[in-house]
């Protein structure tokens, strides 16, 4: 079922990197059950990136085919009833996180076990919901809200070692450049993510064994240099009477 979002609304040519910013419901229809709502979680709208293998193919062959604002409900496809528990188990997951931080409380996490996710879901009562799926029987509405063109950026894993050198001083600049302008959030989530690039490169994860080469590595007191400079900024962030940066700052250090 397409609702449409009027023959005015611009049709989207979506290119990989594009970010789908969305709002979708998932409902049991086997038994009325609302299972996940963006509206109703704590992390905002939802962004697919187009191109990068979402976990829910589907999904996103669907919203490529959608107009900005446009809503469409449509029943499952089988496969996307075996993928669905493991996205919403993690946006469940994520949406505590944030409200706790929110609201200034530890955030404790289910401990995983070396067992597959389902029998994990078996004995997590927060996502027993999730085992009640059946073939046929997951209803999702989508609304696409906004397109954000080009503005994909990648994970960690995904960055070679001179991608993660050169991605590291422009954060310690954006983030220097956002603190100075007191724009203390968007200086935090710079520094944050640089601070993880430093930590990734210091213990040299993920680091693609072609780019080892000795005089390829990064110098550890550099490292450790730049990582005090932006623990320092960071925490002048953390001391503004506001308990968003505070938090972050404690996410930073962790």
């Amino acid at each position: 079922m397409d609702d449409g979002a009027g023959d005015a609304a611009p049709v989207v040519a979506w290119q990989p990197g594009d970010k789908a910013v969305l709002h979708f419901r998932t409902t049991n229809t086997a038994t009325g059950h609302v299972l996940d709502d963006t509206r109703k979680m704590h992390l905002g709208p939802f962004e697919l990136r187009v191109g990068k293998s979402f976990l829910v193919e589907e999904w996103e062959q669907v919203v490529k085919t959608m107009k900005v604002g446009e809503k469409r409900k449509f029943t499952a496809a089988d496969e996307t009833v075996r993928q669905y528990p493991q996205l919403a188990r993690v946006l469940r997951k994520e949406s505590e996180r944030k409200h706790a931080e929110e609201h200034g409380h530890e955030f404790h996490d289910t401990p995983r076990t070396p067992t597959c996710c389902f029998h994990h879901m078996a004995h997590d009562k927060e996502n027993a919901d999730l085992l009640d799926l059946a073939p046929g029987c997951l209803d999702c509405e989508v609304v696409v809200l906004l397109e954000k063109a080009n503005t994909f950026e990648k994970e960690l894993w995904e960055m070679t070692l001179e991608e993660k050198l050169t991605k590291l001083p422009q954060l310690k600049e954006q983030g220097k450049a956002a603190f100075v302008a007191k724009q203390y959030e968007a200086a935090a989530e710079k520094y944050t993510r640089a601070l993880a690039l430093i930590e990734n490169l210091a213990n040299k994860q993920h680091l693609d064994p072609t780019h080892m080469d000795e005089d390829k590595n990064p110098d550890d007191n550099a490292i450790r240099n730049l990582a005090a400079r932006i623990s320092k900024a960071l925490g002048a962030a953390a001391k503004k009477d506001n308990q968003l940066y505070k938090n972050m700052f404690k996410a930073a250090m962790k």
